[in-house]
């Protein structure tokens, strides 16, 4: 069957908007549709019969609309309490893997300082990537077995010294590189180290044995361990851009396990002996394992896969 179209409303017909204008409610059939124009051109309604529409029920459309509201403020709760338990299950999964890491650091730590054969290493440098300018090597005990200065064969950077406050004039009756590796080798015979930061350490070595054409065991990655590696996941500090552990430094290291830091101003034995000593620490009064998430580290709406705001049932 088709329905008439009329561009004007006819008497005794009307659409819903109209018909609730009146106070009324549609019940009977579609008899015709309204036509009319709109900025994207004609379109269309039905229309209805004014005499067969029914008041509108104003108490029992309020109470339907309370019906609904609750029913959809019944869903957006049940909704939310299902996001959280999703979101308290992945951070309880985040928190075990990250006590797996401090456990995993601590240990390692602890295993060092136990080993018969580890010495403690700490230089400063001309620069990031520059010459040793000092070195010290000591026992777990801080008992120091090298701590000299070194004559570089550069300059010293003003970054480097604003660091160690060492000039030119400090390094000039020092001994050269080669003087001081015939010192080191008796002592690191048989023994590998520990530095703080042993990469920049081992790269210094390095560094240092190419300006004099040497070569030693030095600048063997097997023979350094890294404690700041190693404590990262103890300072607790995750980077979630990064997906990794922020590293601490040996002073904020210090300061966390209550261990007396090194001085302001870099020097290679007080760098060595803070670490032996918060060693000693972590090993003979470790601290407690932390029980809420690491600073930096949060479960998102990403992670969950889905937010309450977005489902269809919201």
């Amino acid at each position: 069957m088709t329905l008439p179209v009329h561009r004007e409303i006819p008497d005794g017909l009307n659409h819903k908007t109209g018909l609730k204008r009146l106070g009324l409610s549609p019940t009977g059939d579609v008899l015709a549709l309204y036509e009319y124009r709109t900025r994207k051109g004609y379109e269309r309604c039905n229309l209805y019969a004014v005499a067969a529409a029914a008041p509108i029920d104003r108490a029992g459309e309020a109470q339907a609309r309370k019906t609904r509201k609750l029913a959809r403020d019944a869903r957006r709760l049940e909704l939310q309490a299902h996001f959280a338990e999703e979101v308290a299950t992945l951070e309880a999964e985040a928190l075990s893997a990250a006590q797996a890491h401090w456990r995993k650091g601590l240990k390692k730590l602890q295993r060092w300082a136990a080993a018969p054969n580890m010495l403690i290493l700490d230089t400063e440098t001309t620069g990031l990537a520059g010459q040793i300018i000092e070195i010290a090597v000591v026992r777990l005990d801080g008992t120091p077995l090298v701590n000299t200065l070194v004559r570089p064969t550069v300059a010293i950077e003003e970054g480097a010294h604003r660091v160690h406050g060492l000039t030119e004039a400090d390094l000039r009756d020092a001994p050269s590189w080669p003087e001081v590796l015939a010192l080191l080798s008796p002592v690191m015979q048989g023994h590998w180290c520990v530095a703080f930061s042993a990469d920049f350490d081992r790269r210094a070595c390095a560094t240092s044995n190419a300006a004099h054409g040497l070569s030693n065991p030095l600048t063997d990655a097997q023979f350094w361990r890294c404690a700041m590696n190693a404590y990262a996941p103890i300072g607790w500090h995750w980077s979630d851009y990064h997906g990794e552990w922020r590293w601490t430094s040996l002073r904020n290291a210090c300061l966390q396990q209550d261990v007396p830091p090194e001085a302001e101003t870099h020097r290679a034995l007080g760098g060595a002996q803070a670490l032996a000593a918060l060693m000693t620490r972590l090993s003979s009064a470790p601290p407690e394992l932390p029980t809420t998430l690491p600073d930096g580290m949060t479960v998102t709406e990403e992670d969950v896969g889905w937010s309450p705001e977005e489902h269809p049932d919201w």
